[in-house]
């Protein structure tokens, strides 16, 4: 079923999705003067928290959000970001009903409707974490080459340094930066090896 090309592009519209809306949310709250374009608020999470002693936690949100969008968008490491988005998600649920934030959590809720399929999706290449059987055939699993994950995580590393050069230098600088970064991301993928895992 997987196979299905309607499924295969449901997977790949999620992973973008998801991966755009979170990267873009980090970004809008740490970007300098909340100068970055999100998809998703509020992009004055640690303003409000810092209210109680938490803005270190507001940022550390935003961090986490910058690296769980990233790696499902460029789609290298988007298992893991799914992964990591389970508790991002839940802890994001849990704040809005304790807010009593009105349609938020229907919002969130969607969400993870989206996760909950990704992760069916991709579910023969998580099985084995529970059972220690590999469900999918080696050589069905495309190998990443050393470089092609030393681009994505420079990319990575840029994208987190244009957010401190927003901070002391000119936007268009950081903006550059930052899309530098991102498409290091997309292409790293291009520098891996063409032969499948025997």
């Amino acid at each position: 079923m997987r196979s299905i090309p309607f499924f295969r592009f449901a997977a790949s519209f999620n992973f973008i999705f998801l991966g755009l809306l979170f990267f873009s949310a980090g970004m809008g709250k740490i970007f300098a003067a909340h100068a970055f374009p999100g998809l998703m608020g509020p992009v004055w999470l640690a303003e409000r928290l810092a209210e109680y002693q938490l803005q270190l936690f507001g940022e550390f949100v935003a961090v986490s959000q910058i690296l769980i969008g990233f790696s499902l968008f460029t789609s290298r490491f988007r298992i893991i970001g799914a992964i990591m988005l389970i508790p991002m998600l839940l802890n994001i649920l849990m704040i809005t009903i304790s807010m009593q934030w009105r349609g938020t959590p229907y919002v969130i809720g969607f969400f993870l409707i989206q996760l909950t399929y990704i992760l069916w999706f991709e579910s023969p290449k998580l099985l084995h974490l529970l059972n220690g059987k590999l469900s999918i055939d080696q050589k069905d699993l495309q190998e990443k080459s050393n470089m092609g994950t030393f681009c994505w995580l420079g990319g990575l590393s840029l994208i987190y340094f244009g957010v401190f050069i927003s901070h002391h230098f000119h936007l268009f600088i950081a903006y550059s930066i930052v899309l530098i970064g991102i498409l290091m991301g997309i292409f790293s993928s291009k520098l891996d090896n063409k032969k499948h895992v025997e």
